[in-house]
């Protein structure tokens, strides 16, 4: 096997290899792929207005009656834990085997 100079395997080192990345963007498959990404937004925005399974106002009202209804947000600790009693409590009175 040969025996390589130390200025030799320095060389080999530091120069670079390969090509340099000087390539510019391809402004075609950007403006086809954006289209592509505009369309799909469109069309999926069409298909939730025709299988809406109720109107806007409804969908409002019901979301607002649920935030109402639970308000976790505005409930300490320890109200949330009677909530919880409670639910369960009214739980098993429906589910209590009945005698007879």
């Amino acid at each position: 096997m040969p025996v390589r100079s130390r200025e030799h395997q320095m060389s080999l080192v530091t120069r670079p290899r390969g090509r340099p990345f000087s390539r510019e963007a391809d402004w075609r498959t950007v403006a086809l792929v954006s289209a592509g990404i505009l369309a799909g937004v469109v069309v999926g925005a069409g298909v939730a207005l025709l299988m809406a399974p109720q109107s806007g106002e409804h969908t409002r009202l019901a979301i607002g009656r649920e935030l109402r209804k639970r308000r976790p947000w505005r409930q300490s600790p320890w109200e949330r834990l009677g909530d919880g009693f409670r639910e369960a409590a009214r739980y098993g009175r429906k589910h209590l085997p009945t005698r007879g």
